[in-house]
């Protein structure tokens, strides 16, 4: 005899369908070289014989570096965007002890997956070549904020070393988790299984040391997590999604995840409705400096509404 078919059970099962359909869609070369099986972690370059190398140029780096934050002010824009991406990564090679540099690349980076590329058809493979760049140029900003922390990581596991990081190096740990998360899902649940440990202890540190970074993100970050891990907590996954929304209520992508995750999951759908409603009624403007971002979000919120039988 069948078991009885509910709501939640019905859309768990389409959520996992969906999941290993992607999955096997996905090209079977690895992402180098970040990559190993499909069923383990990621190696991490800061434990290897990574340098940064020495400055060759810094005031050329510093011109490069200005070219792009003009291009990137415009970043809507794919094309200003990814010549962004090239005058920053010009500045990066020119001087590569500069952190702020490779923190400007983690997040461009994940930032022409997220806004640009994702829109494409079968998208995966760019966005996650662009998740992997992301991984490595946080991997660089670790190491110019913190230096220690790969000496620390001769003797001790990542869950370990981080939590020695202090605030300073707060963005650089973030946007490597951020892209490394992004690159596993890509990968498959076997990696992202594997890098689970690195990743949560990231985020953990992160909250630990601001809760209030990149508006309210370790929190976001949670809301996911218990959400969308076996065995997760759903109700630290809303709590989590509303202190979020508490602390950056006009950061729209907040609302739009926990949309996807939890009013889903729960199969609340007039709470996904008033979510993703609340979020194309708003002003991307709100936070000027976000206005790609939050656009971004509300084009986000469309499909989904259009597409809510995916969800319910």
């Amino acid at each position: 005899m069948y078991p009885l078919k509910t709501p939640a059970a019905t859309a768990a099962l389409r959520l996992s369908l969906r999941a290993a359909l992607r999955a096997a869609a996905l090209s079977a070369t690895a992402v180098a070289p970040l990559a190993l099986s499909a069923c383990g972690a990621s190696q991490t370059q800061l434990a290897g014989e990574m340098k940064l190398g020495e400055a060759k140029d810094a005031s050329a780096a510093s011109a490069a570096v200005e070219a792009g934050d003009a291009l990137w002010a415009a970043r809507g824009d794919r094309a200003k965007a990814e010549e962004a991406i090239k005058r920053w990564e010009e500045a990066a090679a020119l001087d590569p002890t500069q952190a702020s540099t490779h923190l400007k690349l983690s997040y461009a980076y994940y930032f022409i997956a997220n806004v640009h590329v994702r829109w494409e058809e079968e998208s995966e493979d760019a966005q996650g070549a662009l998740f992997d760049k992301g991984v490595k140029a946080g991997e660089r900003a670790i190491l110019a904020q913190n230096p220690d922390f790969k000496k620390a990581l001769e003797t001790q596991k990542w869950e370990e070393a981080v939590t020695q990081v202090s605030k300073e190096g707060i963005a650089s740990l973030y946007w490597y988790a951020t892209n490394l998360g992004k690159w596993s899902l890509l990968q498959g649940i076997g990696t992202t299984l594997g890098n689970k440990p690195r990743i949560k202890s990231t985020m953990d540190q992160v909250l630990k040391l601001d809760e209030t970074f990149y508006h309210g993100a370790p929190h976001r970050y949670f809301g996911v997590y218990e959400a969308k891990v076996p065995f997760g907590d759903i109700a630290k996954s809303g709590a989590s999604f509303d202190k979020a929304i508490e602390l950056a209520p006009l950061y729209l992508d907040t609302k739009v995840l926990k949309a996807e995750y939890f009013a889903a999951k729960q199969q609340d759908e007039e709470l996904f409705k008033k979510l993703l409603g609340e979020v194309i009624a708003a002003d991307p403007k709100a936070i000027p400096d976000l206005e790609v971002e939050n656009t971004n979000s509300q084009r986000i919120a469309k499909k989904m509404l259009d597409n809510i039988s995916d969800f319910f």
